[in-house]
């Protein structure tokens, strides 16, 4: 009777039957190469990342006790994972929403497109987000989850639509609270839906939001450094941290598929492809106001997705000439993760494997610091995090920005010092160039505290 039903099933639904057999080995075998390539070159996690995550873990509230300019559910994610001093655990969470990323990008090509679309749209994938993301941990990167996940709501047929769009403004809206430009991508849902329902998600989870920050007597530090901050730090200059190359091609790539999606849709119904092109339009926003190649991987993950949609819609003989431009992208973009790979493993240490930062702590963990007062004078806030020592002073990173968004950067570190009674000073060498321009925190260093060592690695003051 068991072989019966399956032989019924396979004669009932061939096509389906193909289709999984295919893809299911397909998903495996891309899900197995992403792996390895991630785990094959160094993972970099940018100190912000552990050290903001991990005072969060001590009890100290993001704005209030310490500055900083990011959202606070980048952090929070982070939270659980920071414990482990060498960072394993955010390895293996960077490996996990990369893993996620891969599989969310392959199950919603499935649904519009054709076998020859999921494989060239994998393999693009696999080869521009790690060309792209270069294996640093970002917000860019989780943040393209929920993203996707509120993609992939839309073929949730058994959900309704009330729910469906509440609960896609909750996705998008957590998204907002790691950066505020984020809210950008409820737009698409809003224009296919012709609905402001998702609004209402965003709204409330907002609400929730400051009503915590003004209980906890943190909410004009919220808006001060997560609001206004980013609001100034829109109105900078910018560098272009891109290859002009690998820009140039890549739009190129987007409007020769926006051009063939714009003729398919006077001859064929696009339906979900419209959404995917939305969320590509929009995404590409998040360039500005950084002009770095990590804010480009959302709008890289939802042309990969446009590009897979197109393969299986177009009909020859347009379809050969898309396909070879398509497949010409592809071997650009394998070449350049090529030589990416190469330079990462050659030429970057990450931060947590800094030969500087370890002997700098191994030198501290030899002296009687245990229940003294720390202050990093430089911006190595890992000391802060290997000697599991929270920072007591609210501004433990100082750059350019800040120095000119916070005219009273220098008063308010003074202050710190002297509420809390601040023992020690450790000034990692060479001092961090952004404090070089900080002449009264120098003052104030060398006449109320006394240099009591002095090697290669760091200079330690005491009170």
């Amino acid at each position: 009777m068991k072989y019966l039903l399956i032989n019924s099933l396979l004669l009932i639904q061939p096509d389906i039957y193909n289709s999984l057999m295919l893809f299911l080995p397909f998903i495996i075998l891309a899900f197995l190469l992403q792996i390895l390539i991630i785990t094959s070159t160094n993972i970099n996690i940018y100190p912000e990342f552990f050290f903001y995550s991990w005072m969060m873990t001590k009890g100290y509230l993001p704005y209030r006790d310490f500055v900083m300019q990011h959202g606070l559910i980048s952090y929070l994610l982070l939270a659980p994972f920071s414990f482990y001093k060498s960072l394993i655990m955010m390895k293996f969470f960077y490996i996990f929403v990369q893993s996620i990323n891969l599989i969310l990008v392959l199950l919603i090509a499935r649904k519009i497109t054709n076998n020859l679309g999921i494989i060239i749209a994998g393999i693009i994938y696999i080869a521009l987000n790690f060309y792209i993301s270069d294996n640093n941990l970002w917000d860019e990167i989780y943040a393209t989850t929920f993203f996707l996940l509120t993609l992939y709501l839309t073929t949730a047929k058994k959900i309704g639509l009330t729910i469906k769009l509440l609960l896609m403004g909750l996705l998008i809206g957590f998204t907002t609270l790691m950066k505020p430009s984020f809210g950008i991508m409820i737009i698409p849902v809003i224009l296919f839906y012709r609905n402001f329902l998702p609004l209402i998600s965003i709204i409330l989870l907002w609400a929730l939001t400051l009503l915590y920050f003004f209980v906890n007597n943190g909410l004009y530090d919220f808006f001060n450094n997560y609001i206004f901050y980013n609001k100034y730090f829109i109105t900078l200059p910018k560098n272009f941290w891109i290859e002009r190359g690998f820009l140039n091609i890549t739009i190129f790539i987007f409007l020769l598929s926006l051009f063939f999606y714009l003729f398919l849709r006077n001859v064929k119904k696009t339906a979900y492809l419209d959404l995917v092109v939305l969320f590509s339009l929009a995404s590409l926003t998040l360039f500005y106001p950084g002009y770095n190649k990590i804010y480009l991987h959302p709008f890289s993950t939802f042309l990969t997705i446009m590009i897979a949609g197109l393969i299986g819609k177009i009909n020859r003989p347009f379809l050969f000439i898309y396909l070879a431009a398509v497949l010409l992208f592809g071997i650009f973009i394998l070449r350049k993760a090529k030589n990416q790979f190469a330079f990462i493993n050659e030429n970057r240490i990450p931060y947590i494997e800094n030969k500087k930062i370890e002997q700098t702590v191994n030198g501290l963990k030899d002296l009687p610091l245990d229940n003294k007062k720390l202050f990093v004078w430089g911006n190595q806030i890992e000391i802060y995090y290997l000697l599991d020592k929270p920072s007591q002073i609210r501004f433990p990173m100082v750059v350019p920005d800040s120095i000119a968004y916070y005219k009273s950067v220098e008063d308010s570190i003074i202050q710190d010092l002297q509420k809390n009674k601040i023992e020690i000073i450790v000034a990692a060498k060479p001092l961090n160039p952004y404090y070089l321009s900080l002449s009264k925190i120098k003052k104030h260093i060398l006449t109320n505290y006394r240099l009591i060592k002095d090697n290669q690695y760091f200079q330690l003051y005491s009170k």
